[in-house]
């Protein structure tokens, strides 16, 4: 994506919006330690289910204990992958800003 083209205040606006939502991002310590547990239990279902089929036979629970261990482990990675994203344009955001000579 090209800044370069792109208007001071379309620049300003952006900005503005990412840096809140980071902001709302790390202020809640809670949220964050809630997603990393989620994100271990997920982990831990996916193992789980993978161990019992070996020990004790292809069963439906187990099947569904991979499903949902998968998805959940899927939910953490892209949101993760979104935060660096974000982070990442917000980063190259306040390069061109202060290429352009505004102040942050």
């Amino acid at each position: 994506m090209d800044l370069t083209t792109w208007t001071d205040a379309e620049l300003i606006a952006l900005r503005e919006k990412l840096h809140a939502w980071c902001l709302q991002r790390q202020a809640s310590k809670w949220g964050n330690r809630f997603w990393k547990l989620t994100a271990f239990m997920g982990a831990f279902s996916l193992i789980d289910g993978i161990v019992d089929i070996f020990l004790d036979g292809v069963r439906a629970l187990s099947i569904l204990e991979i499903i949902l261990g998968s998805a959940i482990c899927l939910s953490w990675y892209l949101g993760d992958k979104k935060y660096k994203s974000n982070t990442n344009f917000l980063d190259k955001l306040n390069n061109e800003l202060s290429r352009r000579g505004h102040s942050l």
